[in-house]
Order: structure tokens, then sequence, then C-alpha cells
């Protein structure tokens, strides 16, 4: 009995580890467009304190393309553009011979292979909710997330902080996804470098206050990790730096341009490819033209039908249309924009992480938008899905000595006891 008594002691001395690192809530924000150097303004003491309590990443690297839906699929999945489909804003399907835009809900789109966290989490017992995360209103696998809404861009910012922190309170979820539409379509607007887009920032910084406030109003603070990052960053643009497809290439040889702008998806008619990327090659010097197959394979960005035969990237502060007869005024007079070489800095999205199992005050070393994944499945106790994250580029972010309360996942706690309960009988057969 002695011996057993030992045994017990020991074992019951690591389970709080072991259920808290199944069982930690956690939050992940974005708030779109943010560059990694919106919060180094002065006036955003709410994000400089999220940094001292927890982890800030000076930056990270996002995906390519760097627009809004491909990136924020990226962070889901853990994911490259070319492994999850969703390669641009507006994309052409041969095979279904369909036209994607943003209001797209088809799962025929989404669902061709990758494995978003919500439903990773669902799969394993958990409970998951998502508020306006691009994607997020889409069955897939079968499944919708457990808790989500479709997309109401008019929503207040604080309403949406009510609605997520509610969720957890009310409804026990495990994982919520919490998506703001701004700084994004003010750096559009009026340019990233603007006055306009720092006050947004003092505006966004008033945001996360808020939720920081509800967070611990609501008794979540020892409980929730919280997470808040971008999808890309924005450059500066102006009208008359537009490079004009049609300036070079007859319309006739032409059969579609599902996206443009930094980027543009340009598929020759049959049997044109090699004249059209002839002429392009060497038409402007602000433009590099790639063959899809030649695209750097750095950029993840050549393994999907949805990428058009010919890929033409503007250098940054500059763009790809078709015409600017083809452009409306209001996007021609845009002061930003995005979507360029995921690795010029003004593309860079922020990354801070505060809760339970972070470490405070960590200065971390920049990693990968898909990384991200495996670090929400570490949090959530959850297998990842494949993907093409890195544990060990974000495994530092965590405290390895972290302690706390178990919060979450019935499933996963019932298990957990039954672990217990299944090593408790084993050790009193072995001592009787």
């Amino acid at each position: 009995m002695e011996v057993y008594a030992v045994y017990l002691v020991c074992f019951l001395c690591l389970v709080p580890a072991s259920l808290q690192k199944a069982c930690h809530k956690t939050l992940l924000v974005s708030f779109d467009g943010c560059r990694w150097d919106f919060i180094n303004r002065g006036n955003t003491p709410t994000f400089d304190r999220l940094a001292r309590e927890g982890v800030r990443a000076p930056y990270i690297h996002g995906t390519f393309i760097t627009k809004t839906f491909p990136s924020h699929w990226s962070v889901i999945t853990g994911l490259w553009e070319e492994s999850h489909g969703i390669t641009a804003n507006s994309m052409y399907d041969s095979v279904l011979n369909q036209t994607f835009v943003l209001r797209t809900k088809d799962p025929v789109w989404w669902d061709v292979g990758s494995m978003p966290v919500w439903q990773t989490a669902q799969s394993q017992g958990l409970k998951a909710a998502d508020l306006f995360w691009p994607g997020g209103d889409v069955r897939m696998n079968g499944q919708h997330v457990n808790i989500y809404r479709k997309y109401n861009q008019s929503m207040p910012f604080t309403d949406r902080v009510d609605t997520v922190v509610g969720w957890f309170v009310k409804e026990n979820v495990d994982f919520a996804t919490l998506y703001f539409h701004e700084p994004d379509t003010a750096a559009h607007v009026y340019g990233p470098d603007s006055q306009n887009v720092t006050r947004k920032m003092a505006e966004l910084d008033g945001v996360l206050q808020y939720l920081l406030q509800k967070v611990e109003d609501a008794g979540l603070s020892e409980q929730l990790n919280i997470i808040v990052t971008a999808d890309h960053g924005m450059a500066e643009i102006s009208r008359d730096r537009k490079i004009e497809i049609y300036n070079y290439v007859d319309r006739s040889l032409i059969a579609r341009i599902p996206d443009a702008g930094p980027v543009a998806n340009i598929q020759p008619v049959d049997g044109k490819l090699q004249e059209v990327y002839n002429i392009l090659k060497d038409a402007h010097p602000n433009m590099t033209v790639y063959l899809r197959e030649e695209v750097p394979e750095r950029m993840h960005y050549t393994h999907n039908r949805r990428i058009m035969p010919i890929v033409a990237v503007a250098d940054e502060g500059w763009e790809v249309i078709p015409s600017e007869s083809e452009v409306t005024d209001y996007k021609l007079n845009l002061k930003g924009a995005h979507g360029y070489d995921n690795m010029l800095m003004t593309m860079k999205p922020i990354f801070l992480a505060k809760g339970p199992r972070f470490k405070r005050g960590y200065q971390a070393t920049p990693f990968y938008a898909v990384d991200i994944y495996n670090l929400v499945c570490e949090l959530l106790g959850v297998t990842p899905a494949p993907n093409n994250g890195t544990w060990e580029r974000v495994s530092d972010l965590l405290d390895p000595m972290a302690t706390g309360n178990v919060t979450c996942g019935s499933v996963g706690l019932a298990v957990s006891w039954a672990s217990l309960l299944l090593a408790v009988a084993s050790l009193m057969c072995l001592t009787f």
C-alpha cells in the first residue's frame, strides 16, 4: 500500500499540467490590414500593454498573395494558398467553369482538403464559434461552425466583442474567431501613412481595451488565451502608377483576368500562352511576369489550377490592371493596396498574444502566418490536421511552466479523468 500511495501522489501531481494543456480556451482576433508598424505610432497603449503582459513578434510573414480571403484562410488552416485553394479574392476554376467572388459560400470552393481550426476542434470534442472571419460561415467537411453569424459589416465593433465574450460565458465555447474590417478600409481610402490611419488605430486600441475589460469582467482572464493578428499589411499607391495589360496585349488574346491589382492572374486564350507571355514578360520595368510553374518556390503559388497560367506581380506601389476603363474611379483613386510579395516589409502583419499559456513580456522571432494553426491547436489540446506550418517556430511563445484551471472540452476532460481512473486501477492491481 505504501508503494501504491507514492505512485498515486506522483501521478496526481502530474494531472493539472496535462489537463491544462488540453483545456485552455482561445480567442483568435484579426484586425484586417493592420501592418506591423501601425502599432508603433505612439497612440496604442493597449496594444503596448498586450505586448508587456504577453508575447509580441515584431511582425510575421503572411502568405502570397497578400489578400484578405487567401491570407485569412491560411491562418485558420495552416496551409499555403496553393494548398487550400483560396488563391485570390476573385478567382476562376477551369473544372467548375465558375468564378469565385467574396460573397461565394459554395463549399465546392472551400472544402478541398483543408481543415480550419473550428472543424479540427469540433472533431475532437470541443465547441467552436466564429464572428465574421472569412470563410467562417461556410459549411466545411459536412458541418458548420457550432456558432456563427453571417457577415454584417455594419455591426459595431463593441457589439462584436460583447457577442463573442458572451459565447465564452453563456455558450461555453472553447475556441472563437473575431474579425474587424479595420484598419484595412481606412488604409485603402487614405493611405497607410495617413493621419486617418493613425486616428483609426487609436480607435482600434479602444476596441482592444474594451475587449480586455470585458474578458476581465467575465472572469476569463486566467482561462482565455487571446491572439491578435492580421492578414496582411498595406502599401501606398497612386493613380499614376497603373500598368494596363491591354496597352500591350490585344484583348482577343486574353480569355480572362479574374483578379488584378498588385498581382494579376491572367489566362490567355487556348494556344496563345507563350505568345502572351513573350509580350508581357518585358513589357514594363515595374512588373515581373511569371509562367505559373515558374513563380518562385518561396511564394508557394504554383500548384493549383485556380492560379492562372500567367502571374504578373507589380513592384510595391504599382498595380496591374486590365485597363483604366474596366476599373471604377473609386478603386483608381485608392491610396493604399495589398497583395504584393509577402516578403516586403509593408505587407507584414502584427502578432501579439496574452493568456495563461503565453510567456510574459516576450519578444518572439518573426514566424509565418501558417504557423498560427499549430499554435492554436496546441492551446486547445487538439491534434492538428496535416498543414504547412512548423511547430518549432512558435513553440517558444508558450510558458512551459504555465498552470491554471481546467476550462474547456468536456470530451477531453472526460478522457483525462478516465485515464486517471484507469491509472489508479492499474496501480492498485499491481500493488495487490
